[in-house]
């Protein structure tokens, strides 16, 4: 897929292999030496490049589960993970743990979970296959199309046959104790019936040709809709005596289409090649394998659950603990500086707190020689409450005025401030109280 995408080591994305959620798990489990870690540079140096906007997204294949493949991309420019699970599940938790630890110890911040579209699973062994199409569907839709799920066999053997070029280029040889089978691909150009080169037969004996005849597989897969072809059987009488073909007769036979269902291919009474050291499983087996993979499922996620949690207790514990030493150290700076200002003594101990209590009165400035002496006031009120309408009239501007009082009567000077008070708060005269 680097190849076909054209991804160099200075393209945007970045394309890791399928340890790479294996390391991320890694670092993942021991956080206190993910920082100093000699061994997890090279993973902190692709985060490094993914935070500063050298790369702009990574791209994996991870295993969930111990047996299942999900497609995973995180984009740094858009700061979210797309998740890709042909068979619909939820997110596996622990991998979205382990991914938003690993970017938020680079970012120190939170990435948004999406869903990867991906084609839906019917079997129980093509999550691998469809993992990599969703990966290859989210990076380019038009070089990688979604699948159908019906010809999921049909990109398996287009992957065998990707593989299979692969090693043809590197001039690979299949070299067996009794066979030497030599992969020669001809041009794209050439059709299909003529790719039989005639003078390199294997050296193998007749007998151990398969029923059909061994033809030299195209270099690219056809762009049928049903890519799987065999060829037809017309000429099966036309071999040697001891019933093997010749080169001449697989030239001559045709291509036919067939439907790429295996359960619609055509069933053979004996398997051949590979295929002998396989069966088809009853729908019993099929059952009890679902169960036994759901049982060792759950115990997994159990296990994962249950450290995580204990990963997650720890952190609390140890940020409890950092707590505790920032303000224990927080205390003794503030004791220090209390015991330099004088506030503590050189134990670093308080003093006892003494309360001070102001007992001194606050009252409003008055005559306090007018005031300790009140028996002119007292004799005006009794004249005013015993006077009666006979007599000579008063003037009303006096030519004698009474005159202040000059001296104080010492007898009892602190007792009128007390007067006065209690005098205003009760509504009395100071007269009336004495």
């Amino acid at each position: 897929m680097q190849n076909e995408l054209g991804l160099t080591a200075s393209s945007d994305t970045l394309l890791v292999d399928s340890f790479h959620a294996q390391a991320v798990r890694s670092a993942y489990s021991t956080p206190d030496q993910y920082v100093n870690d000699k061994h997890e540079a090279w993973l902190r140096n692709q985060a490094q490049d993914l935070a500063t906007g050298m790369r702009k997204c990574l791209a994996t294949v991870a295993n969930v589960s111990g047996y299942h493949w999900v497609g995973l991309v995180v984009d740094f420019r858009q700061q979210k993970f797309y998740y890709g699970c042909s068979l619909g599940r939820k997110m596996n938790q622990v991998l979205k743990d382990t991914y938003s630890w690993w970017v938020y110890q680079h970012m120190s911040r939170i990435f948004k979970w999406e869903t990867m579209k991906s084609t839906v699973q019917r079997d129980g062994f093509s999550c691998g296959i469809l993992a990599v199409n969703a990966l290859g569907h989210h990076l380019n839709p038009a070089k990688y199309p979604l699948l159908d799920a019906k010809k999921v066999a049909d990109e398996r053997l287009n992957i065998l046959l990707r593989v299979i070029e692969r090693h043809q280029a590197k001039d690979f040889h299949n070299e067996s104790l009794e066979c030497q089978f030599p992969f020669r691909f001809p041009s794209e150009s050439s059709p299909l019936n003529e790719n039989i080169d005639n003078n390199n037969k294997p050296s193998c004996d007749d007998q151990d040709l398969p029923e059909f005849p061994f033809s030299v597989l195209p270099n690219s897969p056809p762009q049928s809709s049903n890519p799987l072809v065999h060829y037809s059987s017309e000429s099966e009488s036309n071999n040697d005596g001891n019933g093997s073909i010749t080169g001449d007769e697989a030239c001559k036979r045709k291509v036919v289409d067939t439907e790429s269902n295996l359960d619609q291919s055509p069933k053979r009474s004996k398997a051949e090649g590979l295929l002998r050291y396989f069966k088809r499983e009853t729908k019993e087996e099929h059952e009890d394998r679902l169960k036994r993979e759901a049982e060792a499922d759950n115990e997994r996620f159990e296990a994962a659950m249950m450290k995580a949690e204990r990963w997650k207790m720890r952190m609390e514990e140890e940020k409890r603990e950092q707590n505790r030493l920032r303000k224990q150290k927080s205390r003794a700076r503030k004791r220090k500086q209390e015991i330099v200002q004088g506030i503590r003594d050189e134990d670093g101990q308080l003093p006892k707190r003494q309360k001070t209590m102001d007992l001194h009165d606050i009252t409003e400035a008055f005559d306090v020689a007018e005031e300790s002496r009140p028996a002119w006031a007292i004799a005006e009120k009794i004249k005013s409450k015993t006077r009666k309408a006979a007599g000579r009239k008063l003037l009303e501007n006096p030519v004698h005025e009474k005159r202040p009082a000059r001296y104080v009567n010492w007898l009892t000077p602190f007792c009128w401030t007390q007067i006065k008070t209690v005098a205003k708060k009760t509504g009395m005269s100071p007269t009336e109280i004495v």
